[in-house]
C-alpha cells in the first residue's frame, strides 16, 4: 500500500499501537485508490478464511474547520443532500482536532466513495486558511534553479504564489497546484501584493510545497 500511494502522491499510516487503522493523507480521487485496493485486500482475506466479507464501512474524513459550514449548510441541508445522493449515513462531528472536523461516514464502500465525493468537492471550494501552515517545518530544497511566478493572494503573514514553470514533485497539484511563502522566506520588503512577479526557489515539507529565497521582480 506504501508503495502504492508513494507512485500516485498521497502518504498513508497506520496508527499506534493497534495498526487497525489506516490514515491517508491525499485528494479524494488518492484517497478513493488506497480504499479500493485496501477493501480488496481485505475481501481476499477473508475470503481465504472462510470468512463472509463485510458489506458496511465505516470512514472519518477530516473536513478543515473553516470549511465545515459549507459541508453542514443552512440547517443541515447539505448534510441531508449528501446522505440522500449517495445513500450513506453522514454526521460532522462538533469537536474540533487540530484546526480539523472529523466527518463520520458510514454504509456500503460505494455509498461511502459516493459520500466522499461531496465532501470533498465542497471543501475543495473553501480558501484554505493562511495560518494552518507552519513555517518551521523541516523542509527539503526540490529546484535546482530559481522559477518565476505571481503572486495570487495574501493574507496576513503568508502569501500564495503560481509558478509559471511546471513542477515535477507529488506534491505539486496540493493546495490547486499554488505555492506557499511566509513572509520569513522573502528577501526584501513584506508584504507581496496580488499580481506581483517573483522569483524563488521551491522546497517541500510534510504540508505541501512552499517558496524560499523569494525575490520581488
Amino acid at each position: 500500500l506504501k508503495q502504492v500511494a508513494a507512485c500516485i502522491g498521497c502518504q498513508i499510516r497506520t496508527t499506534k499501537p493497534s495498526g487497525n487503522k489506516l490514515i491517508i493523507l491525499g485528494n479524494y480521487i488518492q484517497c478513493s485508490v488506497i480504499q479500493e485496493l485496501l477493501r480488496a485486500r481485505l475481501s481476499d482475506e477473508f475470503r481465504f478464511e472462510g470468512k463472509e466479507v463485510p458489506t458496511q464501512a465505516e470512514v472519518v474524513v477530516f473536513v478543515r474547520a473553516e470549511a465545515a459550514g459549507v459541508v453542514t449548510g443552512k440547517r443541515q441541508f447539505k448534510l441531508r443532500q449528501i446522505k440522500k445522493e449517495s445513500g450513506a449515513e453522514i454526521e460532522l462531528k462538533a469537536e474540533t482536532v487540530r484546526d480539523q472536523r472529523p466527518c463520520l461516514l458510514s454504509g456500503t464502500f460505494l455509498n461511502i466513495l459516493r459520500a466522499e465525493r461531496h465532501v470533498f468537492d465542497l471543501v475543495r471550494a473553501v480558501p484554505i486558511a493562511a495560518p494552518q501552515k507552519i513555517p518551521d517545518l523541516p523542509r527539503t530544497r526540490i529546484s535546482s534553479a530559481p522559477l518565476t511566478g505571481q503572486v495570487i493572494s495574501t493574507k496576513g503573514s503568508v502569501a500564495w504564489i503560481l509558478a509559471r514553470q511546471q513542477i515535477n514533485h507529488p506534491q505539486a497539484k496540493n493546495h490547486r497546484g499554488h505555492i506557499y511563502v511566509h513572509e520569513k522566506d522573502v528577501m526584501g520588503q513584506w508584504p507581496l501584493r496580488n499580481g506581483q512577479q517573483v522569483q524563488f526557489h521551491v522546497y517541500s515539507d510534510f504540508l505541501g510545497l512552499g517558496a524560499e529565497n523569494v525575490y520581488k521582480i
